[in-house]
């Protein structure tokens, strides 16, 4: 999770970490709830893929 880019890095740890919703997210960092949806959407992609699990959705 470290190599992600520090906007899907943040948001992730939020999300699976924290256990934030996307509404909590946008209200925490300042995002509209349309960009948390996309960093998380794209954070997972990237870090599914650094796991070797890009195949499985």
């Amino acid at each position: 999770m470290r190599e992600l880019p520090e906007a899907y890095r943040e948001t992730l740890a939020m999300r699976l970490i924290e256990g934030l919703t996307g509404p909590e997210i946008a209200e925490r960092t300042g995002l509209t709830p349309g960009s948390v949806r996309v960093n998380l959407h794209r954070g997972m992609q990237q870090l599914k893929a650094a796991l070797g699990l890009g195949a499985a959705e």
